[in-house]
């Protein structure tokens, strides 16, 4: 029978490969030293190779000694929104998220665990979303502007014809009036 840490690490490892999201271990100059089957389809990178500055990274202004890659300069970061450059040269909408996971004592080279969970579904479900309640404010507007049009049609000719109807009611007075006939 296995003991609960093989038991333990069994299911760690099924989750690894499993899990949708991207997982990453990497040193600090974010070279690659293990990842997930997730990760691999969603970027296209390979062991060994460095993990590219996302978009906010590759374009933010440093201090001097600073990391580049904010995800390693701020230990307090649980997540954010960036765009990451995938193998095929594409950029893919990502969400980020790293922690430290290793410090040698020796050398003091550390390790970091990056996550990355892919947003195009639901950026697409967000403009799917944003879609249909355009549809439905055009909708609801044109309702109204035919509500409008119809009230101002009613009223329009209903007041027409009450003035077409006192006029020939004054005409037919006046042409029965007797003295126009002689």
């Amino acid at each position: 029978m296995m003991d609960e840490m093989q038991l333990g690490n069994k299911y760690l490892k099924q989750i690894f490969q499993n899990i949708q999201d991207g997982i990453i271990i990497m040193d600090e100059c974010r070279e690659i030293l293990l990842m997930n089957p997730s990760a691999k389809r969603l970027t296209g990178w390979n062991m060994n190779d460095r993990v590219p500055f996302c978009s906010f990274c590759e374009n933010r202004n440093l201090k001097e000694g600073e990391n580049r890659c904010y995800l390693i300069e701020s230990n307090e970061v649980p997540y954010f929104l960036s765009k990451m450059p995938t193998y095929h040269g594409n950029k893919i909408d990502v969400e980020m998220s790293t922690a430290l996971m290793f410090t040698d004592r020796k050398t003091e080279k550390r390790e970091y665990l990056l996550v990355l969970r892919d947003q195009t579904i639901q950026l697409k479900e967000q403009e799917a979303r944003f879609s249909k309640l355009m549809i439905k404010k055009l909708i609801e507007a044109k309702e109204s502007e035919h509500k409008r049009l119809a009230q101002e049609l009613h009223d329009g000719v209903g007041q027409s014809l009450y003035s077409i109807s006192v006029a020939l009611q004054a005409i037919e007075s006046y042409v029965h009036n007797p003295k126009l006939n002689t």
